[in-house]
């Protein structure tokens, strides 16, 4: 390959990863959702927001589906504890400070 070859087809590659990012943010926002209502319902259910029985499954089948798709398990772990970490503060009643007052 020639330069210029190399340069179209990173050029490609990249808008390739732009596309795959926009899909994971578009993906993340639909979670988050999901976490507000899932918070809701277990507010007026006085539920606690974690539940280590369905964090426990969760985490069982995200491990076997890296294996099937041949990606990294400790990669898929390290993003859901982060993604899940955030699903769990978005679940949290809001507190004062946090709600915000319009005229």
């Amino acid at each position: 390959m020639n330069t210029v070859e190399i340069d179209n087809e990173l050029a490609a590659l990249r808008a390739a990863f732009d596309d795959v990012d926009d899909a994971i943010i578009a993906l993340l926002a639909q979670r988050q959702r999901l976490a507000d209502h899932a918070g809701r319902l277990k507010r007026l259910d006085g539920r606690a927001v974690k539940d280590d029985a369905r964090e426990a499954a969760a985490n069982a089948r995200r491990a076997e589906q890296s294996l099937a798709v041949d990606v990294d398990k400790a990669l898929v772990t390290a993003v859901f504890e982060v993604v899940v970490e955030a699903s769990r503060r978005r679940q949290q009643p809001a507190t004062p400070a946090m709600v915000v007052r319009t005229r």
